[in-house]
């Protein structure tokens, strides 16, 4: 999974909690997820006031999906849900 991550300005210099979660259609969790907190500065060349964006890159190994259906990672920063990544499994032919 790869993210883009805009840092205000006031969420700087603090430990930013995030999480990556996999849940089926049905919204049920799969055990699958990534944890971490980022703590993001500025560089000195950053005009006062800017945000700072800083790339993410989380593997996620061994992935089983025992069902063809729809599934999502879902992203949270500090409890509230930033983003849902969609995507549907289907059986080969």
């Amino acid at each position: 999974m790869a993210l883009v991550a805009v840092v205000s300005p006031e969420e700087r210099h603090r430990d930013l909690e995030l999480v990556i979660s996999l849940m089926d259609e049905d919204g049920q969790a799969l055990g699958v997820e990534a944890k971490g907190k980022l703590r993001v500065g500025a560089p000195p060349n950053l005009p006062p006031g800017s945000s700072s964006v800083v790339p993410i890159v989380t593997p996620f190994y061994n992935v089983r999906f025992e069902e063809a259906k729809g599934y999502a990672f879902v992203v949270e920063f500090e409890g509230n849900e930033l983003a849902r990544v969609t995507f549907r499994v289907v059986q080969a032919a």
